[in-house]
């Protein structure tokens, strides 16, 4: 087609050219087209899978967060009940801890359908290890081992920070392994220290 129009100018202009020529003359024309839209074609794909691999992070992160901060008031408020001796406040506490633990429930159901399955095992260790919790403070099952609900307590504990480093990784977040310790008096992650 635009070889054609070519022709048909330089006819016009009082030239006469022949195919090959006309070929030469616009080869570099295309090759320069080609040259100046395959880098944005090539620019305009990479940015896209940039936005398909990044465009729940925003949201995972949130719900995760909300996520982690629930089971830790979850563990707050069954720390609070282990040193309470007042029945009152032991029931409120307790059903503070049911009341989180039906956010926690929620939330897990959102880590389902966003997260990756990494994520989803570790929220689900962490639900497990809350909903036990809960069941020892209320009576319901019978503490495991001499610490009772401290090793429960633990292993929550130890279930949200697995559940940290899932998310971490997830969202791709250098050293995802490596967390500060939840309180100054904890003893130092093993993951951090080699221990």
């Amino acid at each position: 087609m635009i070889a054609i129009w070519a022709r048909k100018w330089a006819y016009a202009a009082g030239m006469e050219l022949t195919w090959p020529q006309v070929i030469v003359i616009l080869l570099p024309v295309v090759v320069g087209a080609i040259i100046s839209v395959v880098p944005t074609l090539l620019m305009e794909r990479l940015k896209q899978r940039a936005a398909l691999m990044t465009r729940w992070d925003t949201t995972i992160h949130e719900v995760c967060a909300q996520f982690a901060a629930t089971t830790r008031r979850i563990l707050d408020l069954a720390e609070q009940f282990e040193y309470t001796t007042d029945k009152l406040k032991r029931a409120e506490l307790l059903t503070g801890i049911r009341d989180e633990h039906s956010r926690l429930q929620v939330y897990m159901a959102e880590i389902r359908l966003l997260a990756g399955v990494p994520t989803q095992q570790a929220a689900r260790t962490t639900l497990q290890h809350a909903f036990t919790l809960y069941l020892e403070l209320a009576g319901a099952r019978q503490p495991t081992g001499e610490d009772g609900g401290q090793l429960t307590r633990q292993a929550g504990l130890d279930s949200l920070f697995a559940f940290y480093r899932a998310v971490r990784e997830q969202l791709r977040v250098p050293s995802p392994d490596a967390l500060a310790p939840m309180n100054l008096s904890a003893p130092p992650d093993p993951f951090i220290h080699g221990g």
